[in-house]
């Protein structure tokens, strides 16, 4: 898939970037996309992490505790929170994968969004989204809570830009 508009340029001198979009919620997991990106960034020292999404009204701590986690590892400086957008579209043109680590997604609009960019995603193959996503065509599905595998298929779409560009 071709990226419209996208640009070469990223911020933050970041040579890959992930992109997480999904309102900061418990179910949202975004305790498993900081898991998974520590991870990643032990393995790629330019690769960066930008969240979209504000804090769920409902649960504000929430938002409290994934911003101290993110402080307290050794990857903080490359993990950006960006809020909520409500076209995030400039976001995606820049992503080179789409990370989305909910627990039971009913539909995953943000799938839609980055296919429509050309972005890959890695999801769990849970509620929706195996209904949106074809596993090794727009991305990579995994089993629920499997984050050694969602830290490899990301890897391995950030390592293999042939790869990226076929999905």
């Amino acid at each position: 898939a071709e990226r419209t508009g996208a640009t070469k340029t990223k911020p933050f001198a970041a040579r890959h970037i992930v992109l997480c979009v999904a309102r900061v919620s418990r179910w949202k997991r975004h305790d498993i996309v900081l898991d998974v990106f520590t991870q990643l960034a032990g393995k790629i020292p330019d690769v960066h992490l930008l969240c979209v999404g504000g804090p769920d009204p409902d649960d504000p701590a929430w938002w409290s505790e994934m911003q101290g986690r993110s402080r307290n590892t050794a990857c903080a400086d490359r993990i950006h929170w960006l809020g909520y957008h409500d076209d995030p579209r400039v976001w995606y043109q820049i992503a080179d994968v789409l990370m989305l680590a909910s627990a039971r997604e009913p539909f995953g609009r943000v799938l839609v969004e980055a296919m429509a960019c050309g972005v890959p995603v890695v999801a769990f193959r849970s509620g929706g989204v195996p209904e949106i996503i074809t596993h090794a065509e727009q991305g990579y599905l995994l089993v629920e809570g499997d984050l050694a595998g969602m830290c490899d298929a990301v890897w391995r779409l950030l390592e293999t830009p042939a790869l990226r560009q076929c999905m």
